[in-house]
């Protein structure tokens, strides 16, 4: 049984703050944690998608894990569904008794949707920015991309695919709502799903999401299910707000 880990290690203390194991054998996650006081910094992201990229994702890739109703477990959960897997089983029992269940992402299934706050200043992911910024010059963008950067509530993510950055969504997570700042597709990957992929991975927070934007934009959220109720702002006159239960 070919069994293999990755560790973070705080390069100040060497202290490990977390681990992933997985085995290429029977392609799946083996195991998975982060030292709790350095969760919500992108480790557990990195790891995991480290560890995807040694499994074999021509086939199916799996975890046990948690079910939803063990809350030390949600963590972990969420991370997995956001990228990627899905429940596929839910009556299983770990050695003590403890209720399991089975995570999977489908053969040649592997789309991320992770954290990329790190790749904020590549060329990429400002012409991905510049799309959808109320200013998209590149003085604009830098300005935006910015703004992103000083923002520590925002989670900033991109659809991946092939190691290459098709869509990205600027998010804050609240106590009861998710808010999107931003979305905006690479015009190479338009009219192929990346933005609703996007917009279905939030679903996984079980909570509504919320977003404001133009008439530019207001039939895609349309598309995806949003209820659109029209405003005026201050500055930037008709705009729409999109509200997803």
């Amino acid at each position: 049984k070919q069994r293999e880990a990755i560790a973070a290690v705080n390069g100040e203390t060497g202290e490990c703050v977390g681990v992933i194991g997985f085995s290429r054998n029977f392609n799946r996650i083996t195991w998975f944690g982060v030292l709790e006081k350095f969760r919500g910094n992108g480790i557990g992201d990195k790891l995991l998608q480290l560890a995807l990229s040694k499994l074999d994702s021509s086939k199916e890739i799996t975890v046990e894990t948690f079910r939803d109703n063990y809350m030390p477990g949600l963590p972990a959960r969420r991370l997995y569904l956001k990228h990627g897997f899905s429940e596929t089983e839910n009556n299983l029992f770990d050695s003590l008794g403890n209720e399991r269940c089975k995570l999977a992402i489908k053969a040649n299934g592997l789309k991320l949707f992770c954290d990329i706050k790190s790749e904020m200043d590549t060329p990429i992911v400002h012409r991905i920015i510049s799309y959808a910024a109320f200013d998209g010059s590149p003085e604009g963008t830098r300005r935006t991309v910015l703004g992103y950067k000083n923002n520590e509530r925002l989670h900033f993510y991109g659809r991946i695919e092939n190691d290459e950055i098709l869509g990205i969504c600027g998010f804050e997570e609240h106590f009861d709502k998710i808010e999107i700042h931003l979305i905006s597709v690479d015009e190479n990957a338009r009219g192929k799903g990346v933005g609703g992929a996007m917009v279905s991975a939030l679903k996984k927070y079980r909570k509504p999401i919320e977003a404001e934007t133009d008439d530019d934009a207001v039939d895609f959220y349309r598309k995806c299910g949003f209820d659109v109720t029209v405003f005026t702002h201050p500055v930037r006159g008709k705009r729409w707000t999109c509200i997803l239960k």
